[in-house]
């Protein structure tokens, strides 16, 4: 079987189609198939629908995603399609027999309640990280917006925080925009005041981590 990928990688890589994935997804397979058998022992007729369904499972229980699922899967369906009409394997390989990668349903989640955000607050040890934790649950900010903000953002007086285009992602967000500060949030801001740096958390977000 090792034979056959390898015929199929030097017919793409010659019409310059090879991919990583590609290679990846079948090196892959033949891994779920070898299970401790040295890759020579893998036999052609192993190209089996059930050795798909298989590999499926294997590849869900390692909760890969259903993208890097059907382009694993894809890559040996077009393997073993090649292998099938090439001269060099006639007769040796089984009919091609594809599988059809059923979606993936994801699971609902359900956000954390005011209390429990409160408890994950309580038990930070480290003040950045807890500083990081409260911004976050009282602004609704992503923790990289969080950690990129500066005492300068918040309008106490005001009550509203400026989201500067710079922290944005998409294109709305990137026009910049104003948001209400959480009356909870002013007296504790005002608490803290600015760090000397000017940010709020006052270390990098590896170091918060």
């Amino acid at each position: 079987l090792g034979e056959v990928f390898a015929g199929y990688i030097r017919d793409l890589d010659a019409r310059g189609q090879y991919t990583k994935t590609l290679v990846t997804g079948l090196d892959r397979f033949m891994g779920h198939l070898r299970d401790g058998r040295p890759r020579a022992g893998l036999r052609v007729d192993e190209l089996t629908r059930q050795a798909l369904v298989d590999f499926i499972a294997r590849l869900r229980a390692e909760q890969k995603s259903a993208s890097t699922i059907a382009h694993y899967v894809g890559a040996v369906q077009r393997a073993w399609a090649w292998a099938a009409e090439d001269e060099a394997w006639e007769g040796q390989v089984p009919t091609p027999r594809k599988v059809k990668v059923p979606p993936i349903i994801p699971q609902r989640t359900m956000a954390p309640t005011w209390a429990e955000m409160d408890r994950v607050i309580e038990a930070a040890v480290a003040e950045p990280l807890r500083r990081a934790l409260l911004l976050q649950s009282r602004t609704g900010l992503r923790i990289g917006q969080v950690l990129r903000l500066r005492w300068e953002d918040f309008d106490l007086e005001a009550g509203r925080l400026h989201v500067r285009p710079e922290l944005g992602k998409s294109r709305a967000e990137k026009a910049g925009r104003y948001v209400p500060v959480a009356p909870a949030l002013l007296p504790v801001l005002e608490a803290w005041g600015p760090l000397p740096e000017g940010s709020l958390v006052g270390k990098s977000y590896a170091e918060v981590a």
